[in-house]
């Protein structure tokens, strides 16, 4: 086998598994893209996160030290977006997510990044900057105990809560749309 029929190969690989949970080096090529986790169609993590069931209450650090609930945000819109530097997947789609936010925080979108990275917090907030993600981050790191209730096995995982609390989507990617119809009706 040559090396680029290899190489296709694994990145169709990665399309259809999302990124691995081990960190690797992918060489930037052209992306093949296929979802594979649950969708607001139905589809769960675990026996307790699925669409159409209250999202588990958790507490976390964020990248500033601060201890913060998921229950803190209710009455809002919460995408959680669990994700990594180390996923190529994860880093390109940045600015997508960065344009969501900026549209519709004033709408009621909380968005929160469940960022996996292993490296020391002060490492992960120089590369927050650089890359310009302004919304909150939950470090998650090695063996947190949402773990056991959001078991993400690919990355990215997108998990959006409604106001009421309910998980209404899991899927690997999210547009526009699928925000804006579970968005609070009034905004305080």
């Amino acid at each position: 086998m040559s090396w680029k029929w290899t190489a296709g190969v694994v990145v169709l690989a990665m399309g259809l598994l999302g990124c691995a949970t081990e960190k690797v080096e992918v060489p930037p090529t052209k992306e093949v893209v296929v979802s594979n986790a649950p969708s607001e169609a139905g589809g769960s993590l675990s026996e307790t996160v699925a669409v159409g069931k209250a999202a588990p209450d958790f507490e976390i650090f964020d990248e500033n030290g601060k201890s913060w609930k998921l229950s803190d945000y209710r009455g809002k819109t919460v995408l959680l977006d669990f994700w990594g530097f180390w996923c190529p997947y994860c880093v390109r789609e940045l600015p997508e997510l960065r344009n969501y936010y900026d549209e519709l925080e004033a709408k009621g979108l909380v968005l929160i990044g469940m960022n996996n990275d292993s490296e020391p917090v002060g490492e992960i907030k120089k590369q927050l900057a650089k890359s310009v993600v302004n919304w909150r981050q939950g470090m998650i790191g090695d063996g947190h105990e949402l773990d056991k209730d959001y078991d993400v096995s690919a990355y990215p995982t997108k998990v959006l809560i409604d106001p009421d609390g309910m998980v209404v989507y899991i899927d690997n990617f999210i547009d526009q749309t699928t925000i804006e119809k579970h968005l609070p009706k009034s905004v305080n």
